[in-house]
């Protein structure tokens, strides 16, 4: 079974809003200027002097399993590109390697957690039958990692990605498959939030586990809903910016400044790979949704190249 980092980065993305900053008034009409995209997540393209026609499939992560449909234009898509993109590459979560990708320079885990949080973490991944304990990398493990695991465990087969299905579909096509991120760009990533951060936001998770688990299923199958409506600029939105209610001086927007980092500092790095891709053959890249709208988003910044992106509604 496939599992990979998505689903430990989008628990801390949804239980957390450190880093933030607040926006001006401005700065927030702007936003909304930027993401005024037509509702598809499936968008073509053509132009700037391209033979081939090459595709951006924005995919959700993570999705319940009862809730994938693959619209058949895009399979149709998939399955003739010559090339296929993904974010990074999809590891067994028990792969050594991908322990190793993910693991602290030290084994620091227990004194991060202290003793009371260490035996909760032990207690509940016995209660899930998983045996990472036993791992000799175990105490090497960020929190944020543990944390997705520990949702890993309890979802079981029940929940995916739509990067693991389009990967599955992929190899059994023998399509030739590739990755936008560097090791660098990962590493990066992984070291977004603090680790007594993680550490703190694990020791909530296991204290209030099922509230967090119930919770936790209401946003994925909330932004289920809209993935599944096409409003791109809504997701970057929704990622990027958190809207604060303080009783004092009423509601505000706030930046995400670790979901920008995730977002639009990746997407600019990934543009040399992506136009040189499409200039050699016909190319698709599925990658998560959030990546597609905003100023910085891919569309806006392949426009700017003088490619032609047209929306292609999903059919179903």
């Amino acid at each position: 079974m496939l599992k990979h980092r998505y689903i430990s980065a989008i628990f801390f993305w949804l239980m957390t809003i450190s880093g933030i900053s607040l926006l001006s008034v401005n700065s927030h009409a702007q936003l909304a200027q930027d993401t005024a995209y037509d509702k598809t997540v499936f968008w073509q393209i053509t132009g700037n002097g391209l033979r081939d026609t090459s595709y951006l499939y924005g995919t959700m992560h993570p999705v319940f399993r009862e809730d994938v449909h693959v619209a058949h234009n895009m399979l149709d898509a998939l399955l003739q590109a010559k090339i296929v993109f993904f974010e990074h590459e999809i590891y067994d979560s028990n792969d050594s390697l991908y322990l190793e990708m993910n693991a602290m320079e030290r084994p620091v885990l227990l004194r991060l957690l202290g003793g009371i949080c260490y035996s909760k973490l032990e207690e509940k991944l016995q209660q899930l039958g998983d045996s990472i304990t036993t791992h000799s990398m175990f105490l090497r493990l960020p929190p944020s990692f543990i944390g997705g695991r520990l949702l890993n465990g309890y979802f079981g087969n029940t929940i995916t990605t739509f990067e693991a299905i389009l990967y599955a579909i992929v190899m059994g096509n023998a399509q030739q498959v590739a990755y936008l991120d560097t090791p660098e760009m990962i590493k990066k990533m992984n070291e977004l939030l603090p680790l007594d951060e993680q550490a703190t936001q694990l020791y909530f998770f296991l204290q209030h586990f099922d509230q967090s688990v119930d919770a936790y299923t209401k946003n994925v199958k909330t932004f289920t809903r809209l993935y599944y409506s096409g409003d791109i600029g809504r997701i970057y939105t929704r990622s990027s910016y958190l809207l604060l209610n303080d009783k004092l001086s009423g509601m505000h927007v706030l930046e995400n400044t670790s979901a920008t980092k995730l977002l639009d500092d990746r997407n600019k790095k990934w543009m040399p790979s992506i136009m040189q891709a499409i200039q050699q053959q016909s190319s698709f890249f599925a990658i998560g949704a959030a990546h597609l709208a905003g100023r910085l988003g891919l569309i806006n910044l392949l426009r700017k190249k003088g490619y032609t992106l047209t929306p292609l509604p999903l059919q179903f």
